[in-house]
């Protein structure tokens, strides 16, 4: 998938198969889906990515 299939795919009602978590996460932050984005980060605490994930949601 590339990243304009991916930015793409935002507008979908449902997510692309196969996205691992972090992916998944900022396919949800894409939509403005903040709440679900961010439950995904947080079940991946003290995981570096997962972190800077939770960081960025914040911003």
């Amino acid at each position: 998938m590339t990243y304009q299939n991916f930015l793409d795919s935002q507008t979908q009602p449902e997510q692309p198969a196969g996205l691992s978590p972090l992916l998944e996460a900022l396919w949800y932050a894409g939509r403005d889906e903040w709440h679900k984005a961010h439950a995904i980060a947080q079940q991946h605490e003290d995981t570096p990515l997962f972190d800077w994930l939770h960081a960025f949601l914040h911003r």
